[in-house]
């Protein structure tokens, strides 16, 4: 580990992980838990389970889980180290310096020179931009209209002639290893290499603290493709990042103007929209819903207006409403993008067209509106249904009142037989999730593998279980891997007289898919009527673990050792625990 286990468990303890989740989604209590949309899949029905008892989350659609650590590693995209520094900054607890490990170091040392790399990109770039090589470049971006301000601050470049970065790198020193993984060079067939991005106009991409990790080129003059971006590497990944971040987070707007393209950013940033932010060559995700959520809790989708731009902001409103954001979606009238809207009509005609954005659903109605013939009544009564279900998912009885008003004009269908519509659609139960077992495991092996996991939460939640388990059952009968170092450790704390909390449990685990199996373990939640019926259950399932463990001795076994094991299999069934 790279942090001692005291100082793990302060920071895990420290950051409550009903709170540290609800900063990303919507969470609403059931029972003991807290339900909400899953941010690793979608879904239309809450899955997601999280735990203030046990201090986990566990979702029962695609097998996610783990501690507050394990969700800030998948949800960020970050290694532990990184996930354990973002929490302790959270509750302002200064971790002590450290030695660390060599590959935890070595990867921190990559890291840092591959930043040192696209730094050193970005200013060579920047330097072009304004000399000679660079003159198709800026006369592209003049006919653009894109000011001198906005290009320094934005860093515009401009990456010229096949090999000119790549000599430029070099001749700093930097190694084979590096160049390769910058995402900016690409080998030749001699071994020498060559710049991906030559020819073109270059936009500098900043994190959200404000560091280059990565590059968009924009052609100029001929070729194909017209856009290109860098490759996902380890700094780098087009699903996460958002264009224009840097400086969208510190603008005074409560919401993110969601958009298209580079030149959308730097046109309304210069026209005094700072708030501005794209998604980079890739169809909008759940994963840059989150990273507008990290900084805030509104959005406004002002797509392009034509029919993929508009198909491609109702595929947004899922990923943004799973995030728990306020979403507002508008569309330019008169111009093909925004870009072009605020050329043509001004920044005081945007600023108004911002402020009438309509909310999602009423936007997702209109667009169905365009699918049906209203003067057909089989059509009015299809449309009626699918409205209905968008209007259902409203969270203000305003607005939902607002909205059957409208349909009801439309259609001619009364209010309350809408109201009555949606109301059934509201009130349908919730489904109880399946849960995914992430082994999958045969059906011949089910009982075995039911058997190993109930075992280990009965020994966890459960002294007198534990302990005596301890005494007939050693953790490599359940084989090698997660489920053994389970059964270990719950020993060795219940041996130490220490409390049990499968979050800090967890965190002994560095792999995800580890920390989701163990998660899986403890998010079951079976009870027994009484002492006797559980006894009996723990017995069962004992008899059926170690007798499934003799029998994968049995054939490396050599005679003397298969009558042993014979032996030790019929003195199973004599076996009988009290707890």
């Amino acid at each position: 580990m790279f942090y001692p286990n005291e100082v793990i468990e302060d920071v895990r303890s420290g950051n409550d992980i009903v709170n540290v989740i609800s900063s990303y989604i919507t969470l609403k209590p059931k029972g003991a838990s807290f339900f909400g949309l899953c941010p690793f899949h979608q879904e239309k029905t809450p899955s997601f389970s999280v735990s203030a008892d046990k201090q986990i989350y566990h979702c029962f659609g695609c097998g996610a889980g783990g501690n507050v650590f394990t969700f800030i590693m998948q949800i960020e995209n970050a290694g532990f180290v990184d996930a354990l520094k973002l929490l302790a900054d959270r509750i302002h607890y200064t971790l002590p310096d450290s030695g660390g490990s060599e590959e935890i170091a070595r990867q921190a040392h990559v890291r840092d020179i591959l930043l040192e790399i696209q730094k050193k990109a970005a200013r060579f770039f920047y330097e072009r931009l304004r000399g000679p090589d660079g003159r198709a470049a800026a006369a592209y971006l003049d006919s653009r209209g894109v000011d001198a301000k906005v290009r320094i601050r934005f860093g515009l470049g401009y990456a010229p002639g096949r090999r000119a970065l790549a000599d430029f790198l070099i001749k700093e020193g930097y190694a084979n290893e590096f160049l390769e993984q910058s995402g900016l060079l690409l080998a030749d067939k001699r071994g020498g290499y060559y710049d991906r991005f030559a020819g073109r106009l270059m936009f500098p991409i900043f994190d959200a603290a404000g560091r280059v990790v990565g590059f968009g080129g924009r052609v100029i003059g001929e070729g194909e493709p017209k856009y290109l971006n860098s490759p996902d590497t380890l700094i780098f990944d087009k699903s996460r990042n958002l264009y224009g971040v840097n400086f969208a987070k510190k603008s005074k707007s409560a919401e993110f103007i969601l958009v298209e393209g580079y030149m959308d950013v730097l046109s309304l940033f210069q026209a005094g929209f700072p708030q501005a932010v794209a998604a980079l060559g890739t169809a909008f995700n759940q994963n840059h819903a989150r990273a507008v959520k990290k900084h805030r809790d509104g959005a406004v989708i002002l797509f392009d207006s034509d029919e993929a731009g508009t198909k491609a902001a109702l595929r947004a409103i899922p990923y943004l409403a799973n995030a728990g954001l306020a979403i507002r979606v508008t569309q330019v009238e008169g111009a093909k993008d925004p870009d072009e809207y605020i050329k043509s009509f001004g920044a005081e005609s945007f600023a108004k067209l911002l402020a009438q954005a309509k909310g999602h659903v009423i936007f997702q109605i209109d667009q169905l509106k365009k699918q049906y013939n209203l003067d057909i009544l089989t059509e009015r009564v299809k449309f009626t249904a699918e409205a209905s279900k968008l209007i259902a998912k409203a969270d203000s009885a305003v607005e939902r009142d607002a909205f059957i008003k409208d349909v009801a004009l439309s259609t001619g269908i009364s209010a309350d037989a809408i109201t009555a519509d949606i109301d059934r659609v509201m009130s349908r139960p919730m489904r109880a999730p399946r849960t995914r077992v992430l082994e999958r495991p045969a059906k011949a092996d089910k009982g075995v593998f039911d058997a190993k996991c109930a075992l280990i939460y009965y020994a966890a939640v459960d002294p007198g279980v534990c302990e005596a388990l301890n005494k007939v059952l050693a953790p490599d009968e359940l084989g090698e891997g997660v489920y053994a170092e389970l059964l270990a450790h719950i020993y060795s704390l219940h041996g130490q007289a220490k409390e049990f909390v499968p979050a800090s449990l967890i965190s002994r685990f560095d792999k995800l898919e580890d920390q989701k199996q163990a998660t899986a373990v403890f998010a079951r939640a079976e009870e027994f009527p009484d002492k006797a019926s559980k006894e009996k259950a723990v017995n069962e399932m004992l008899k059926v673990l170690k007798k499934s463990y003799i029998d994968t001795k049995i054939p490396t076994a050599d005679i003397n050792q298969l009558n042993e094991l014979v032996k030790m299999k019929k003195s199973v069934d004599k076996l009988y625990i009290s707890i």
